[in-house]
């Protein structure tokens, strides 16, 4: 069989412009490339506010997994709103698998992992920084204050 009818232009084709596709009798897809790309096109853009609600809410939920397996509150200073909370890489190398990949990758890999303490713990965003940021990696909150400074 060298060509194949797309049901959605209702143009016969040749059979290299269709995809593969197993669940057909004859393996390959009822529609030729660009009409599946241009149905997929616009299922996207149709659907797409609700795809956005759909991942916000994942990774909402996942960012309180991730803090209530990590204990719930800033390990330096004891902040408990959920919002301030964040991930601190414990480890140079604990930050390389991540650096190119977005939130929810990251955390789907520590809760495969069992949410690793070695590695990674719970700190607010200030802390974070100021491990981050300040001389000997210690956090603003522990920071000696001498005279004149703020």
């Amino acid at each position: 069989m060298m060509e194949k009818y797309c049901s959605h232009c209702q143009k016969t084709k040749p059979v290299r412009e269709f995809y593969n596709n197993r669940s057909m009798p004859d393996g390959l897809s009822y529609n030729c490339k660009p009409c599946h790309k241009a149905s997929n096109t616009k299922s996207f853009i149709k659907h797409k506010q609700k795809r956005l609600e759909s991942n916000r809410l994942r990774l909402q939920s996942l960012i309180q997994e991730f803090i209530t397996a990590y204990g719930g509150v800033c390990e330096c200073c004891g902040e408990v709103e959920w919002t301030f909370l964040t991930v601190d890489h414990m480890t140079l190398g604990s930050r390389r698998p991540h650096k190119s990949r977005g939130t929810l990758s990251m955390l789907y890999n520590l809760r495969r992992r069992g949410w690793p303490r070695e590695e990674y713990k719970l700190h607010c965003f200030n802390c974070n920084l100021g491990r981050e940021r300040l001389p000997n990696r210690t956090c603003a909150h522990k920071k000696e204050v001498t005279h004149g400074e703020r």
